[in-house]
């Protein structure tokens, strides 16, 4: 076994990754995206909504929770009062969501090292980069998965803390369903891996116990609004949207998995030339990371990223085809996508250590995550700008500016909507 990355300037590498993703998330933050859209326009609506007493804390509609409104109503006073705020609340969840991420990879591996590649890589990928500087809600789905997965795998130690890292566990999992479709499984995947500790030993039979009760206390609400307004559901937005039937199902499968590799999700905000969700290296390293945890020593925890990853995405392979591949419903996943990739890169690491120095190693990985943070900024800085209408240009805050500058009275008549060429 090699020597220790976290041996090796521990310290400059935490502030390196620090660095990238903190500067990753704020260049450019109030022009990039530069134009309000549709859906900051619903949660808008939504988070002004909430002072009033007007939403329901169970009201789900074309897709949006009750949670990331309510969430923006706390942080944002006056109801957010404008895009960049809504943008920075997005990038403060993406962070926070980051440094748990930290938490987690340390949990599956002891290695400081690994925790800040890990770091890195998602910090840094365009895929989390696009939506982590939208001002939507997806950092909140990436925020919530990783802190009940975290908890659920430091769970797998009984301790002084079980107890209350059981709680918090099924709080947060249940939390999920009030999110958004990317954690509606989110309860299934934590509950799979606490029950199975507790079958296994791992976990004492009261942390199991209060986990459930957690979980079911959280998730109740939400259930019996469904129930009440099930043929509501049937009819409206969920049951549009819903795939056709198995056949189109599996098709989606195939082509939401391909999305990592080959074609990604074209939506003109995240990602306009239907890049894939990773860029090649990546792609090649995520799949030597699933070998990597499917090894001996590692198997138990790779059952645990590799199901987590597979899981979380089931919701969005229920819809229907033309919404498949989707980097926001997937967005749950992607914790467990870059661990991967980063499992991948610190499995080329050790090889190279035995096998040659571990000076060669560290160089040899210096470089190809170098390449890697090069390439997914370039995706985003320089590709996807140039992909947006017209390049990106802002058509509405000019226009508003100089309604501002008109005397009062003045009627504005509004000729189109939309991002589209009037």
């Amino acid at each position: 076994m090699p020597a220790r990355l976290s041996r090796s300037l521990p310290v400059a590498a935490g502030l390196i990754a620090v660095a990238l993703v903190v500067a990753a998330r704020l260049v450019h933050l109030d022009t990039l995206p530069g134009e309000w859209y549709g859906d900051i326009s619903t949660l808008h609506e939504y988070t002004i909504a909430v002072p009033n007493g007007d939403f329901p804390p169970t009201y789900y509609v074309l897709g949006v929770g009750p949670l990331y409104p309510l969430i923006a109503a706390a942080f944002l006073p006056g109801g957010g009062a404008s895009y960049f705020a809504y943008k920075l609340l997005g990038v403060g969840l993406s962070l926070a969501g980051l440094a748990v991420l930290y938490v987690l990879a340390r949990r599956l591996h002891p290695d400081r090292g690994f925790a800040w590649l890990t770091v890195i890589v998602a910090g840094t990928g365009s895929w989390l980069l696009a939506l982590s500087r939208l001002g939507d809600q997806h950092p909140l789905p990436f925020l919530l998965t990783v802190s009940a997965m975290a908890m659920a795998v430091a769970l797998q130690r009984t301790d002084g803390h079980a107890r209350l890292r059981a709680v918090a566990c099924g709080v947060l999992s249940g939390a999920g369903l009030y999110a958004y479709g990317a954690t509606f499984m989110l309860p299934a995947v934590t509950a799979a891996v606490v029950l199975t500790g507790w079958w296994k030993g791992r976990v004492s039979r009261p942390a199991a116990l209060q986990f459930v009760i957690a979980l079911v206390v959280v998730a109740a609400p939400l259930a019996w609004a469904v129930l009440m307004h099930w043929a509501e559901i049937r009819a409206g937005h969920f049951a549009r949207a819903a795939a056709t039937g198995p056949a189109e199902i599996s098709a989606n499968v195939v082509r939401g998995l391909a999305a990592y590799f080959v074609r990604g999700d074209a939506n003109v905000r995240v990602n306009p030339q239907a890049l894939p969700h990773l860029d090649p290296l990546s792609g090649v390293a995520m799949l030597a990371g699933i070998v990597w945890w499917l090894l001996a020593p590692r198997r138990a925890s790779g059952a645990i990223v590799l199901g987590a990853f597979l899981a979380l995405q089931f919701p969005s392979f229920l819809t229907a085809a033309a919404d498949v591949p989707s980097a926001g419903r997937t967005v749950a996943a992607a914790p467990f996508a870059y661990l991967l990739v980063a499992s991948g890169l610190w499995w080329g690491y050790e090889t190279i250590a035995r096998l040659a120095s571990q000076r060669v190693a560290a160089v040899a990985l210096a470089a190809a995550l170098a390449a890697i943070v090069a390439i997914n900024l370039h995706r985003y800085f320089v590709a996807l700008p140039a992909g947006l209408p017209w390049g990106n240009t802002e058509v509405a805050r000019p226009i508003a500016r100089h309604l501002a500058t008109l005397p009062a009275g003045t009627h504005a008549f509004l000729v189109d909507t939309g991002w589209g060429p009037l």
